[in-house]
């Protein structure tokens, strides 16, 4: 839910509408909510700024100081919706208002170091020419981007067509299952998700993004996802296999990686 909530804040935000549907996903995923309880400062008029604040919730009063009379001048009052701090994501720069919880505020925030890392300068992101604008209309969505860029791994497959050979593994949610397709001789891996433990645990957004991410990523180290099903219990994700475990218990037999092994794993993610 709250994942949603935050790309759907970023979707509006001006300098950030040259970013990608997948890229506007990352930064969403990176930002961190934040409480203030009213009449708190934020941050203030001269400080360097290295933060980008989203409100989802509550009031921020805006002032600037009057250089010839020495005292704060109202400016605005921002709301849920709104945003601030914006030009600290494109450079190193002091903070040219005061901003003041007028009411108790639950904010989106995110560092320039964090957006750097993930996307680089966001300078040189604005200027791309060859990115389409994220909300070109209001018709664009994550769902419509992520139906095309998945048609390529898109595997028609009924579900009564798949026979079950054994458990891969067990989560919180639900298992894995390795699967063959019977017509083809196929293997897969398939993802089985308890419908009740996804509404009981408010995950219904998160395995909702899942999907969404995964039908948008084509990258060999990634798995790719070639169909979802559901019936009355499970929600199931056809997954390319991929046999060998996973990296973490194969680390914590290990304890520790040659230095060449973590440069790749690293690499990989």
């Amino acid at each position: 839910m709250r994942h949603a909530k935050a790309v759907e804040f970023l979707r509006q935000v001006e300098v950030l509408k040259k970013l990608s549907s997948a890229e506007i996903i990352r930064v969403a995923a990176a930002m961190q909510w934040e409480e203030y309880e009213s009449n708190t400062v934020i941050f203030r008029e001269g400080e360097m700024g290295e933060h980008f604040y989203v409100i989802t919730s509550g009031e921020v009063q805006v002032t600037k100081l009057n250089a010839a009379t020495e005292v704060d001048e109202f400016v605005r009052v921002m709301s849920s919706g709104d945003h601030f701090g914006e030009l600290a994501l494109l450079k190193d720069d002091t903070r040219s208002a005061t901003c003041v919880s007028t009411t108790d505020v639950q904010l989106l925030v995110l560092s320039r170091d964090h957006f750097s890392a993930m996307l680089g300068s966001l300078q040189e992101l604005m200027d791309r020419p060859d990115v389409p604008l994220l909300i070109s209309s209001k018709k664009s969505s994550v769902l419509d981007l992520s139906r095309a860029a998945s048609i390529k791994y898109k595997l028609d497959i009924p579900f009564e067509d798949l026979e079950i050979m054994h458990a891969l593994g067990s989560g919180a949610f639900g298992r894995v299952k390795l699967v063959r397709h019977m017509q083809t001789d196929q293997t897969f891996a398939l993802k089985c998700l308890v419908k009740s433990h996804i509404v009981a645990n408010n995950l219904k957004d998160h395995v909702v993004n899942e999907k969404k991410v995964m039908m948008m990523l084509d990258h060999p180290f990634i798995l790719k996802l070639h169909h979802t099903y559901k019936d009355d219990l499970y929600v199931y994700f056809l997954l390319e296999l991929a046999l060998g475990g996973e990296l973490f218990t194969f680390l914590r037999r290990r304890e520790r990686f040659e230095e060449a092994a973590a440069r790749f794993y690293v690499a990989s993610v």
